[in-house]
């Protein structure tokens, strides 16, 4: 990867608007906190336009997300949340650096976790100072793309904390009044210059030290070219930091204190960094000791690589500490890491507590409540399994763990089939009863149906009768009746008492 594509400087976002969460709420309200809408969280670098979106985690966690707009390409972040106040940062809460790789279409942003950052936290250190701000400083790197040892990273001259002026020019140059010596090289700087720069090299200067009684300056055990590089920062050019050198220079300007963020531009930038397995392979050890903050993102990129660095030579010389850290990942199987181990411990010398020693250790921190059945018998059937002190009390523990899970799984189902089973009893008592009750309404229809059709007789019998009526009433002499209706001889068809049938 050329230097060009590593060369932007992180970016400081201000988050107005979670400062104002963190100072409104005790605890996190439930929804996001910094919306791409709102705009706030918004930020612009050479990749594109994006935003940042914070989330409650549960508990007092904060979960972050990175949405960006339409033209922006994929890219990895890392991270860092800072409390500053006018004046400089707020030292009072050490706040880790988050990375994560977000990759894929638009709008569907992959969150990565904060570690080590709470809700409680940045709400103390925000009311520990009334005036004080919230920022996020993001480093960056094109995504998908992996980097190896040869690649470099840019950093710009100039900026807060540098000889500005001298953009480099003054370093070796006339009037210098301090040497700097480092493996066998001499620098000639100034003591103005460094004493600006570093509080440390103040200490030394300005006092009754040998430094500054001799005007030298021995920087024991570092590499002239890192130290050529922390000078030439100083002096306020531009450096081109190769990778393998770029651990070095973090440490040293963290030693010395410098106060123009070398450091920080240095640990976003390279827990951003995609590395390929051969780089990783080196610098992961070595970030373990100079760097810890670009560790969880080194780490989480080998557990993702590690079949590819078992097989690199440079993965037996790891600290069985790295080695622990790559294997104990959830996303490591069982058996890969198993395998991790083995081949860690082939290459190890020979020391029968150490190799114990080493086994446990190493058995211990493998994610063994992810493993299969499966997965434990191809452990147990691992070329290396019997030289693996204690693996098989770490497998029947295994077991015994998936056992007691199953149990309690078991356990689980069984409440839940006798919850079924109640239920359903109840279901059926109340089918039992519907079906008793729709008995009584199909009986009572039978009732009210019979009743139906006697009154549907009776209606017709009252029919026939009122015909007959109303024909009597239409044609009165039809059925004997006189001259009118309502008395007198021959009325109706009915004869009245004492008359003579005809």
């Amino acid at each position: 990867l050329a230097a060009m594509q590593c060369s932007a400087a992180p970016v400081v976002v201000a988050l107005d608007r979670l400062a104002a969460k963190l100072r409104e709420h005790e605890e996190p309200p439930v929804g996001p906190l910094h919306t791409w809408s709102g705009g706030a969280a918004r930020f612009t670098c050479p990749l594109g336009e994006y935003g940042l979106k914070f989330h409650w985690w549960g508990g007092d966690s904060l979960l972050l997300s990175a949405n960006w707009q339409e033209g922006a390409r994929a890219a990895a972040f890392a991270v860092e949340l800072t409390v500053s106040q006018e004046g400089g940062r707020l030292d009072a809460v050490p706040l880790q650096v988050v990375s994560g790789c977000w990759m894929g279409s638009l709008g569907s942003p992959l969150p990565a976790h904060i570690p080590g950052c709470s809700w409680g936290e940045l709400r103390a250190a925000l009311l520990a100072a009334p005036d004080s701000s919230l920022q996020a400083t993001v480093g960056f790197c094109p995504g998908g793309q992996h980097v190896g040892l040869d690649a470099s990273l840019r950093v710009a001259g100039g900026g807060e904390g540098t000889f500005t002026a001298a953009a480099g020019k003054m370093l070796d140059g006339p009037l210098s009044d301090v040497a700097v010596a480092a493996g066998g090289r001499t620098f000639r700087a100034h003591r103005v210059v460094l004493a600006a720069a570093s509080p440390v090299f103040l200490r030394m200067l300005d006092g009754g030290m040998r430094e500054a009684r001799e005007a030298a300056v021995e920087l024991r055990d570092a590499d002239p070219a890192v130290v050529e590089l922390l000078l030439r920062h100083i002096y306020g050019a531009a450096i081109e930091v190769p990778l393998a050198l770029a651990l070095p220079l973090y440490a040293l300007a963290d030693q010395y204190q410098l106060s123009s963020g070398l450091q920080r531009q240095l640990r976003l930038r390279l827990s951003a960094l995609q590395l390929a397995p051969e780089a990783l392979c080196q610098l992961l050890p070595l970030a373990q000791m100079l760097c810890a903050q670009v560790v969880p993102s080194w780490v989480d990129q080998a557990s993702e690589e590690l079949d590819a660095l078992v097989e690199l030579p440079a993965f037996g010389s790891w600290p069985v500490e790295a080695v622990e850290a790559v294997i104990s990942r959830a996303s490591v199987s069982t058996l890969s890491g198993f395998d991790a181990a083995a081949r860690w411990m082939e290459v190890q010398q020979p020391a029968a507590d150490g190799e114990r020693h080493h086994w446990r250790q190493l058995l211990d921190c493998m994610p063994w409540s992810h493993a299969t059945l499966e997965e434990l018998a191809l452990v147990r059937q691992h070329p290396h399994a019997g030289k693996a002190h204690g693996l098989g009390e770490r497998v029947t523990r295994a077991c015994d763990e998936m056992c007691a899970e199953l149990k309690q799984q078991l356990m689980e189902l069984q409440e839940s089939c006798e919850e079924y089973r109640q239920e359903r009893n109840m279901f059926q008592r109340q089918c039992s009863e519907l079906e008793a009750v729709n008995g009584m309404l199909e009986r009572r229809c039978g009732a009210l149906a019979m009743h139906g059709t006697a009154l549907e007789a009776q209606c017709q019998v009252l029919q026939r009768r009122n015909r007959a009526l109303s024909e009597q009433i239409a044609d009165p002499a039809r059925y004997g009746g006189g001259a009118g209706y309502g008395g007198g001889a021959g009325y109706g068809p009915y004869r009245r008492p004492g008359a003579a049938r005809h």
